[in-house]
């Protein structure tokens, strides 16, 4: 069995969706060929008390060991430097530090991530053997996994692939999007270092084929192939109707401004407007992980128009209750985006894996609702007042205790879209790679 050494920042315990995709990774790898190792940080500690010194970093580095891969968390080397431009921040000393960042392409510029790229590098430099795997696999963001697997393969002669959650900026994949002067330079930059670190990986991957496109013309890389976020499989529901004494409709996770959310938040106000008040008592909305610092104008906008109903604006929660509260909804809602090409987030799979009606919309962006119709899992409105319609076949059905039935939901078709099969895809292509170089 081949090994495998995967370097990904994000990683549970870290409660976001990103960690899912490398804990995907994980959990698969092993059926495929690859005993996989995942090189991370401590985040069972906060940022502030991972720091340690250089005698300090060896006792502090956590190795753990189950059936399915082993994990290598690493401590983050302190330095004063660092320290002190991260107190400069806006400062002309940190601007001229940032265009510096970029010329020797390190490219996430804020001071604690390049701690951490750092404290990767001195790991990989010092404690790792190219004996001790057969492929490095970087997982972007941040950045800084890339050029470490760049270097370790230049300085070892490792393999190595890059795996992208993401473009840098959405304004990437942006259709009309008019970027300012600083923006367009840090694009050049990082179009030129992503072509650099590209240019020695055995592949790359990324959600989605709208962005293999663009992470194709970025890298002039040959072997570019769509690895979506997937699922466990686990969660695969057919949907058993259950008898909810509230009908509840749920949107999950971050809401962005680049998302047509106004339709969505309006449409859902003009459903609710038009029932008798016994039956919008009847009603719940709960958008679960939307409330969070730096997000003030989405949610002034929801809270302006759906304040006065029975509103459930959470802050970021655990992820399986976010998927029990997935699963009890009548419906689950996701707002596209018009302006962004091709854009996938992680909820969208764990939606059309419920069970749980989808409506989405609007339809300028047909990535995601493609998805949905291809694999049966919802309808899509192109206004307020369809969404509304839809909102309101969808309560009447609730209210005369009926199932509402996907009768297209393909379920051969969802299950492609699995993390097993995600990782079953790109483990082939890994392996062939490695095959062809021997």
């Amino acid at each position: 069995m081949k090994k495998i050494l995967i370097l990904s920042y994000h990683f549970p315990p870290m409660n976001v969706i990103a960690s899912q995709r490398a804990l995907g990774y994980a959990n698969h790898f092993k059926k495929f060929g690859f005993e996989p190792t995942i090189l991370t940080f401590d985040w069972s500690k906060k940022i502030e008390d991972q720091y340690c010194t250089k005698s300090d970093f060896e006792l502090l580095i956590k190795k753990e060991i189950n059936d399915e891969y082993s994990v290598i968390r690493i401590p983050v080397l302190r330095n004063n430097f660092l320290d002190w431009m991260g107190r400069k921040e806006g400062s002309v000393y940190y601007k001229f530090w940032v265009l510096k960042c970029w010329f020797t392409g390190d490219l996430d510029v804020r001071p604690d991530v390049i701690a951490f790229g750092r404290s990767e590098k001195y790991y990989i430099e010092n404690f790792i053997k190219t004996s001790d795997y057969d492929v490095v696999l970087g997982i972007f963001s941040p950045h800084f996994h890339l050029k470490n697997c760049f270097e370790f393969n230049r300085k070892k002669g490792i393999s190595y692939a890059l795996d992208f959650r993401d473009l840098w900026t959405n304004t990437a994949a942006n259709i009309d999007q008019q970027t300012g002067f600083v923006e367009r330079i840090r694009d050049r930059f990082i179009k030129k270092y992503w072509k650099r670190f590209s240019s020695k990986a055995k592949l790359l991957s990324i959600v989605g084929n709208e962005w293999v496109k663009e992470l194709s013309n970025f890298t002039q890389h040959s072997n570019v192939l769509s690895i979506y976020n997937g699922f466990e499989n686990d969660l695969v529901s057919e949907k058993e109707n259950v008898d909810f004494d509230q009908f509840r409709i749920v949107y999950s996770g971050t809401l962005y401004e680049w998302q047509d959310y106004q339709i969505m938040i309006d449409g859902i106000q003009d459903f609710l407007i038009n029932l008798s008040l016994e039956n919008r008592n009847q009603v719940e909305i709960h958008f679960p992980g939307t409330r969070k610092p730096g997000f003030e104008v989405v949610l002034d906008y929801i809270t302006n128009r759906l304040g006065e109903f029975n509103l459930n604006l959470t802050e970021r929660i655990p992820k399986e209750e976010a998927l029990k509260i997935q699963r009890n909804a009548n419906v689950l809602l996701f707002a596209t985006s018009s302006k962004i090409r091709g854009f996938y987030s992680g909820k969208i799979f764990e939606y059309i894996s419920s069970g749980t009606p989808i409506f989405a919309g609007p339809l300028d962006e047909k990535a995601v609702c493609d998805l949905i119709n291809e694999t049966g899992s919802g309808f899509i409105y192109n206004d307020q007042s369809q969404l509304s319609n839809l909102l309101a076949d969808s309560f009447k059905i609730w209210e005369d205790k009926s199932s509402f039935v996907l009768n297209n939901r393909n379920l051969k078709l969802i299950r492609e879209f699995s993390r097993e099969n995600q990782t079953k895809i790109l483990a082939s292509e890994i392996n062939k790679t490695l095959h062809d170089h021997n």
